[in-house]
């Protein structure tokens, strides 16, 4: 037995672009849920602000003179865009608890 045999016998075909539309389309996200996808969203882009914006100013020999240079800083990018990502997280996952708890509320109602 052939180890790729085994491998072609078991190999799917990828999904296709249609298909995955239409499961992302079965889910309604609710105002939390929104609210998360936007804060990460609005991480990024903060992220990508600040880092760039990190100024570091060196002295120089003579007095009073500062040689400041705008340098991109990857540590204050990525520590925005952790904090974000955990806040998005957060609601997204409360903003799931909801949507649960309304589904079992509306059933047990019927």
């Amino acid at each position: 037995m052939n180890m790729f045999e085994d491998i072609e016998k078991q190999k799917k075909d990828l999904p296709k672009i249609k298909s995955l539309t239409n499961e992302v389309q079965k889910y309604d996200l609710n105002i939390y849920q929104k609210f998360g996808a936007l804060i990460i969203f609005i991480s990024i882009i903060i992220g990508i602000i600040l880092g760039n914006s990190y100024n570091t100013c060196t002295p120089s020999i003579t007095y009073g003179s500062e040689n400041c240079i705008s340098q991109f800083d990857f540590s204050l990018m990525l520590e925005v865009w952790f904090v974000g990502t955990m806040m998005g997280v957060l609601f997204f996952g409360l903003g799931h608890i909801v949507y649960l708890l309304n589904d079992i509320s509306s059933k047990l109602k019927k």
